[in-house]
């Protein structure tokens, strides 16, 4: 089993804030309600910017940084086609030359397939890992694509994690589905904006998400009521009930800040841990799960071992 400790995350977010009814002048409140999101962040800055931004807050990492043996970054916006970013990011920020230094092409369900990474690199090792995870769609959206402007933020995150802590990845399940890959894309044509399939992509998340959330807990011969928390892709305020009501989940294990950020992408679990962390912490067994573009769907069993 991966042992590990999260030791701190930091966040940065766009710093234009808007809203479904300053985006679109004729919505009357609904989109809000519909969506559950009221505040959504905007940024001219790259992603790779907003990285760097808040990988800088990590007030470890300027100790620590001689001793990341990993550097993941996790993005869908790049600012580069090459070299990688966490190359640029390992200059930048000072890190270790020993360091290895990947980036990940993924979005929502990006930031656990990278702590389940990371988790296995630092496998009986005292050492440490920092998990970039950055994406300004914002950049890649139609101007009157409702269904798109109103749901998506840009935003980073930086996560430094320590092999060797009081938590434990007891388990995880992946599903890619890349028959659906056209449900949410984008072509490298920077004249070609994000294309997005909103109701096939929830309809597959309706179909799939629930039901892999139930086979990891039965799996591991635990029932729903045994889980303390579910940290959950901030996708929609659709998205997250339908989860609730086809598990039965009580509504206050599963926290959110989907109304104060919207969709972040990669970052919207690492924004909400960095958020909740107290929640988190005196959390025993929790359920953690990134779900949406590809279409893929990773979610781990995390446990607390001392």
């Amino acid at each position: 089993m991966s042992s590990f400790e999260i030791l701190e995350i930091k966040s940065s977010l766009g710093d234009e804030i808007t809203s479904p009814s300053i985006l679109f002048s004729d919505d009357d409140g609904r989109i809000s309600k519909k969506t559950g999101i009221d505040t959504i962040h905007r940024s001219s800055l790259t992603a790779y910017e907003l990285a760097l931004n808040a990988s800088k807050k990590l007030l470890n990492l300027q100790e620590l940084k001689r001793e990341v043996e990993y550097l993941i970054y996790v993005t869908q916006s790049p600012t580069y086609f090459l070299p990688n970013h966490a190359s640029r990011i390992q200059d930048d920020l000072k890190i270790s030359k020993d360091a290895m230094c990947f980036d990940i092409n993924q979005g929502c369900s990006g930031f656990v397939q990278a702590l389940i990474l990371m988790t296995k690199l630092l496998e009986d090792k005292s050492g440490y890992g920092l998990i970039v995870c950055s994406d300004t769609y914002s950049h890649h959206l139609s101007k009157d694509d409702r269904s798109t402007q109103v749901l998506f933020s840009d935003g980073a995150s930086a996560t430094l994690i320590k092999g060797e802590g009081s938590l434990e990845l007891k388990d995880k399940l992946h599903l890619t589905d890349g028959s659906g890959a056209d449900f949410l894309s984008k072509t490298v044509d920077s004249s070609n904006r994000l294309n997005m399939d909103g109701a096939s992509v929830f309809q597959w998340t309706r179909r799939e998400l629930g039901k892999q959330i139930q086979s990891l807990i039965s799996k591991n011969n635990l029932s729903v009521e045994e889980i303390d928390s579910f940290y959950l892709h901030q996708a929609s305020k659709l998205v997250l009930n339908n989860v609730i009501k086809s598990l039965s989940i009580c509504e206050s294990k599963v926290p959110s800040t989907l109304n104060i950020t919207g969709n972040l992408v990669s970052s919207s679990i690492p924004f909400l841990l960095e958020k909740t962390f107290s929640t988190f912490s005196k959390s025993n067994k929790i359920i953690m799960s990134g779900f949406g573009v590809g279409l893929s769907s990773s979610s781990c069993l995390i446990e607390k071992i001392n």
